[in-house]
C-alpha cells in the first residue's frame, strides 16, 4: 500500500508542472488526507493543507488518489496523510558554463 501511495504522489508532479505553465514561480505544500477501508477502497479523499492555492492543481492531484488501491489493510479503517512538497527544480549547471570566455582582441 505504501508503494502505491508513493507512486500516486509522484504522479501528482504532472499536475504541478501544469500549474507552472500558468505560474512559473509557484511553490508550496499540499497535504492529501485519505480514509481507506480494509479492502483498499477510498472512503474519502481531500486536501487538508493547500499552500499552492490553486483548485485546479489540488483536484488534479486528488484525482490520482481517488482510485481504489490494490490490496488490503489490516485494520477496518485507516487515515493517511500524504504530504507533498512542490518546489521548482534547480537549473542544472554544466562545467562549461562556469568557464569564462576568452577576451576578444
Amino acid at each position: 500500500m505504501q508503494h502505491q501511495i508513493a507512486e500516486r504522489a509522484a504522479q501528482g508532479r504532472s499536475c504541478y508542472e501544469n500549474l507552472l505553465r500558468r505560474d512559473p514561480k509557484r511553490e508550496g505544500r499540499l497535504v492529501v488526507i485519505l480514509k481507506l477501508s480494509g479492502t483498499g477502497t477510498i472512503d474519502s479523499a481531500g486536501v487538508s493543507l493547500d499552500e499552492l492555492a490553486d483548485p485546479e492543481t489540488s483536484e488534479c492531484v486528488l484525482g490520482y488518489f481517488k482510485a481504489p488501491f490494490n490490496g488490503s489493510i489490516t485494520d477496518t479503517c485507516v487515515v493517511v496523510n500524504v504530504p507533498l512538497r512542490f518546489k521548482l527544480k534547480k537549473p542544472e549547471s554544466s562545467d562549461s558554463s562556469d568557464a569564462k570566455a576568452p577576451a576578444a582582441s
